[in-house]
C-alpha cells in the first residue's frame, strides 16, 4: 500500500475547500483538525456528505461534519460508560436503561438545541 504524503492543516483545509466544503470559521476549523485527527473526522464522517467523485454535496459546511463527529463520540462515550456502570444488571434491565438514557440525554438534547 502506497503511503500518502503528509499534509499541513492549511493543505487539508484547501483540499476540503477544493472538494466543496464551506467554512464558517477557518481558525476554528484549523483548531478542530489540530485536536482531532483529519482521518478520524473527514474519512469517517465526511462520507455522509459526499455526492459523487469525492465531491461534497453543495452547501456542505465543515461544522456539519464536526457535529456528526462530536455526536458520535458523545454517544459512544455515554453508551460505554453506561455499560461499564451497569454490567451487574441483567440483560433486560441493561437494554431498558440504554434506551432510556439515549432518549433522555441525547435525542431530546439535540432535538431541543
Amino acid at each position: 500500500m502506497k503511503s500518502k504524503p503528509f499534509k499541513t492543516i492549511d493543505e487539508q483545509l484547501e483540499l476540503l475547500q477544493n472538494r466543496g466544503v464551506q467554512f464558517t470559521d477557518v481558525k476554528k476549523a484549523k483548531l478542530y483538525l489540530l485536536n482531532n485527527n483529519y482521518y478520524n473526522v473527514i474519512n469517517c464522517y465526511g462520507k455522509f456528505f459526499i455526492d459523487h467523485d469525492d465531491e461534497y454535496i453543495k452547501g456542505t459546511n465543515f461544522d456539519e461534519i464536526t457535529n456528526v463527529h462530536f455526536f458520535d463520540k458523545e454517544l459512544k462515550s455515554a453508551l460505554f460508560k453506561a455499560k461499564i456502570h451497569y454490567t451487574h444488571l441483567d440483560e433486560e434491565n441493561f437494554y431498558q436503561y440504554h434506551t432510556y438514557y439515549v432518549i433522555h440525554h441525547y435525542i431530546l438534547y439535540f432535538a431541543c438545541t
